[in-house]
């Protein structure tokens, strides 16, 4: 797997606008799940969500990760869609 390959996972890296955040952004409903004020942000610290499809892992995710752009260097930041991961290395 090379870097431009996680590029597609990390558009920020290439001030590109996530489209996980568009789409938030835009809904007229806008929902943020509650486990986001329980993650660590902190240097060396592994947060990992799972649960069922569809219940806002990703939004939770990347709306983390908006607020994060704010106070360091986008390439500082690495997210893998571990699922779309797995299909790339096939």
């Amino acid at each position: 797997m090379s870097v431009d390959s996680l590029s597609i996972f990390n558009p920020w890296w290439n001030d590109k606008p996530d489209p996980h955040i568009s789409i938030h952004r835009e809904s007229r409903f806008k929902v943020t799940p509650s486990w986001i004020m329980e993650v660590i942000l902190e240097p060396r610290f592994l947060n990992v969500v799972s649960g069922p499809k569809c219940v806002g892992k990703t939004t939770g995710i990347k709306l983390l990760i908006s607020n994060l752009l704010e106070k360091v260097d986008a390439t500082d930041i690495l997210y893998v869609n571990c699922e779309a991961f797995w299909m790339l290395c096939r």
